[in-house]
This record gives structure tokens, C-alpha cells and sequence, in this order.
């Protein structure tokens, strides 16, 4: 893996991070105008994202990382950018697997996207609680 490979996935590792952490639905967002608001959604997106458990706030943002590349690798147009999509990939799998477990999504990646986005909406929402829950209803 090419040095600029391995920083294009870190920075899509640690954007997934910060949409897992500070991603709001659409009606948070635009009530988010008043100043006071984000304030409070800042909050209560730092507890709940402190208390999702290493696993989840590992394994989710690996899982983000995937979706990112595969649609960036759908979107290419370019030759030259597919070939570089595809080896930024192929690094980014021999990473995973080399990775201690929380990191790990081979299980995983197979689940739609829309799924796992889904599952975070639910655990944003108190709707699955923990690693255990997340990993029965995912594979499910």
C-alpha cells in the first residue's frame, strides 16, 4: 500500500468517525439554527458516542470506510482513478484483516448499506443497545 493510500483510508476512517459521532437526522439538523441547539445536540452526541462501546465505535466507521470506497469506486469515471480506487481498497482489506477485532467487518460487509445506516438510526435512537443487539439484528 502506496503512503497516500494508506492516508486517503485513515481520513475516510476518521471522517466515518466524526458523521457516527456528530451525524444528526435531517429535522436536528434545521432546528439546529438556534444557537442554544447545537449546543445540546453536541452533548448529547458526545455521551451517546461515549458510551456506544469500543467495538461499535470502531467496527462502524470501518464499515462507513467501505461504503465510501465502493462509491467512490462506482463513481469513477476515469480509468486512472477506478485503478487507484481499487488498490486503496485492496490495501484497505489487507489492513482490516491484519487489525485487531473491533476493526474487523469481513462478517459484515456483505450487509447492505442502507441496513447498517438503519442500525446506527437505532442506536442513535435507543432502539438497539450495545455491541450484542447491533450484531443480532445486522446479520439478521
Amino acid at each position: 500500500m502506496r503512503p497516500r493510500d494508506l492516508e486517503y483510508v485513515v481520513r475516510l476512517h476518521e471522517w466515518s468517525h466524526a458523521l457516527l459521532h456528530l451525524g444528526t437526522q435531517q429535522q436536528q439538523a434545521q432546528g439546529a439554527q438556534n444557537e442554544a441547539v447545537p449546543r445540546k445536540l453536541l452533548g448529547s452526541a458526545t455521551r451517546w458516542f461515549k458510551g456506544l462501546g469500543t467495538p461499535l465505535s470502531e467496527r462502524l466507521p470501518q464499515l462507513l470506510t467501505h461504503y465510501s470506497l465502493q462509491s467512490l469506486l462506482r463513481d469513477a469515471t476515469l480509468p486512472e482513478a477506478q485503478g487507484a480506487i481499487e488498490r486503496i481498497q485492496t490495501g484497505f482489506s489487507k489492513l482490516t484483516a491484519r487489525a485487531p477485532d473491533e476493526y474487523r467487518i469481513d462478517q459484515y460487509a456483505g450487509v447492505p448499506k442502507s441496513r447498517v445506516v438503519a442500525s446506527i438510526d437505532l442506536l442513535k435512537g435507543g432502539g438497539l443497545v450495545g455491541t450484542e443487539a447491533w450484531e443480532a439484528v445486522i446479520v439478521w
